[in-house]
């Protein structure tokens, strides 16, 4: 798993097709073994747990025939959020160079390849949290009972503000799925 220089990468690639012989060899020769998985939410696990490794100088996410993937601009979204010290690299059988870096291109490609394919959750939705219709829940924070702190009931006043000193306040809010972009 870990190369040259702390260089580790993990494939993600479509369950029909496997690393190629070829290109694993290539990363073995270099001293990378690298992790494969054709499921995204794996793959994003491997690269946030690589990425806490502080001795792992180069974390790779080579998208293997991304065309093929579903909406892989998903796993570079939450790279970003997670991983940013990873970077992104796909690998395309009959493309030249079939190795490279992933470009602005690419991920307007990849962008559009998610609003084609339709159907499912947005293409922010890494989670899973969109509801069918693509709307994501209101979070609901609530106060179980356990502290010192006031729960306002239904039948008080929503007010935005500050917690006032002896609890009295909103303390919870709802959230929509923007609240966490920031």
């Amino acid at each position: 798993m870990q190369g040259a220089a702390g260089t580790r990468c993990v494939i993600w690639h479509p369950d029909e097709i496997k690393p190629p012989a070829r290109l694993l060899e290539a990363l073995r020769r270099r001293g990378i073994e690298p992790i494969a998985t054709s499921a995204s939410y794996i793959a994003l696990a491997h690269l946030a747990r690589i990425h806490r490794d502080e001795s792992c100088e180069v974390v790779i996410a080579l998208m293997l025939e991304p065309d093929r993937l579903e909406r892989p601009i998903e796993l570079l979204q939450a790279m970003e959020l997670y991983t940013p010290r990873a970077v992104a690299w796909v690998y395309r059988e009959d493309v030249h160079p079939q190795l490279r870096a992933v470009t602005d291109d690419d991920r307007e490609q990849f962008k559009e390849n998610g609003r084609r394919q339709g159907g499912g959750p947005p293409p922010t939705d890494m989670l899973g949290l969109a509801s069918a219709s693509g709307q994501f829940p209101n979070l609901r924070l609530v106060n179980g009972g356990e502290s010192e702190y006031h729960t306002p009931d239904s039948s008080e006043e929503d007010e935005e503000g500050p917690m006032e000193p002896n609890g009295a306040g909103r303390h919870d809010r709802d959230f929509d799925h923007d609240d966490f972009d920031r």
